[in-house]
């Protein structure tokens, strides 16, 4: 049973038998829904606020968790709307091509630098982001990939 059934046998249940019931039944569900959402991404962003005061101020990077399922980031999505924590691994991404500048580096070797094994593909989530925005560039020369300031650099997350 696909979930359009399971969610009308739901609303049979709960006495709402018309179409046009459950049409209102899940339409007030998706504004519920939606507030929900509005709701976490401003804890979100007040989470990546705090962590970023604590920078500020010297203090030790909280713990981050380690994120095991797979992460896709909509390349149409602009920096505001990126997950905070994958908007950090950005951030640590650049600095880490700007230190560098202007040697050229391989994706492992951002990796290795940025974060732990276990968050390897967050930082390849990030650098597809930054790659798709042209933030930064990828040149591939025979078997070598390597990566590169872009020629949208200056708007890099920072």
């Amino acid at each position: 049973m696909n979930f359009a059934d399971q969610y009308i046998a739901f609303c049979i249940e709960q006495g709402k038998t018309t179409p046009t019931d459950i049409c209102q039944t899940a339409q007030a569900e998706i504004v519920s829904l939606e507030e929900e959402i509005k709701k976490i991404e401003l804890i979100r962003t007040r989470q990546s606020n705090l962590r970023n005061v604590i920078r500020q101020l010297g203090g030790l990077e909280v713990t981050k968790r380690a994120k095991k399922a797979p992460m896709i980031v909509d390349p149409l999505l602009n920096e505001s709307e990126l997950d905070p924590y994958v908007r950090q691994v950005c951030v640590k991404v650049c600095r880490y091509i700007d230190a560098q500048h202007p040697k050229k580096l391989k994706p492992r070797d951002i990796m290795d630098a940025v974060a732990s094994l276990e968050e390897n593909k967050i930082v390849l989530t990030a650098i597809k982001w930054l790659w798709d925005h042209a933030i930064i560039e990828r040149q591939e020369n025979s078997l070598v990939r390597e990566i590169s300031k872009g020629k949208n650099w200056h708007e890099r997350p920072v």
